[in-house]
């Protein structure tokens, strides 16, 4: 956690000096908690594991399910967390935070893959007139995509729906699901960490959510690079890299 590079833009050589400039002081506990980790690190000492052994079984544990559907995500994992792992420098509150979303991420994997199993059916379902935005990075794709949200003809994912998953909503309690106000504590805390964040990118459970946080679910989204100095991953990410395809 603190500064970082932008993430890249396909095509366009990575400034790896561009830094977010917000880099608050932490309070003491966190601070305490991450010189813990460095005293750790420094004597040979195992600081919470981020490799793939550990978190498939966690969320497997978690879930009391082992069916992680098409294998092919696993590639993109491991490299993500070898970037983690070697380039990120993570403290012990980022090794906390990364591990924490690599597990929800496997956790919504596995009931995702356990629905579709028993309900098969779902992904026969038409889907009509789709509407894509595509656009580079801060060029207002957000907005436009939150203004096309505002036509109760269109049918967008909210963030605490992608975030959360499973189990689907249900229409009488859409509005009121307990999963939406523990994905607004989940903001809380990323605001307190990170003033002015959400200055750049507006954050909150019932926005509008992008399909980077749906491709996080393969391990292969730009949301990683938002968070965490990856750049091998990035430079695997870019297009052709991650799918086996040439750009």
């Amino acid at each position: 956690m603190g500064p970082r590079p932008l993430p890249f833009l396909p095509g366009l050589p990575v400034n790896r000096h561009a830094m977010v400039v917000s880099s608050p002081r932490r309070p003491l506990g966190l601070r305490l908690l991450n010189r813990t980790g460095r005293a750790l690190r420094a004597v040979g000492l195992p600081v919470l594991r981020l490799d793939e052994a550990s978190l498939l079984a966690r969320a497997s544990r978690r879930t009391g399910l082992d069916d992680f559907g098409d294998g092919a995500f696993r590639e993109s994992l491991r490299r993500l967390l070898d970037a983690l792992e070697h380039e990120a420098a993570l403290t012990l509150l980022g090794r906390l935070i990364a591990r924490a979303d690599c597990v929800r991420l496997l956790e919504n994997r596995l009931r995702i893959v356990h629905t579709l199993r028993r309900h098969p059916e779902i992904e026969r379902q038409d889907i009509r007139q789709p509407i894509f935005i595509v656009g580079l990075p801060r060029t207002g794709t957000t907005i436009l995509h939150e203004l096309l949200a505002q036509d109760p003809a269109n049918r967008v994912p909210m963030t605490w729906e992608v975030m959360h998953p499973w189990p689907p909503p249900e229409r009488a309690t859409y509005r009121t699901d307990p999963r939406i106000a523990q994905v607004e504590k989940h903001f809380a805390g990323v605001d307190r960490l990170v003033p002015g964040f959400k200055a750049m990118h507006p954050m909150g459970a019932e926005l509008p959510q992008e399909y980077v946080a749906l491709t996080a679910h393969d391990f292969a989204s730009m949301l990683f690079s938002t968070t965490h100095d990856v750049p091998s991953y990035d430079a695997w990410l870019k297009p052709g890299h991650a799918t086996g395809q040439e750009p």
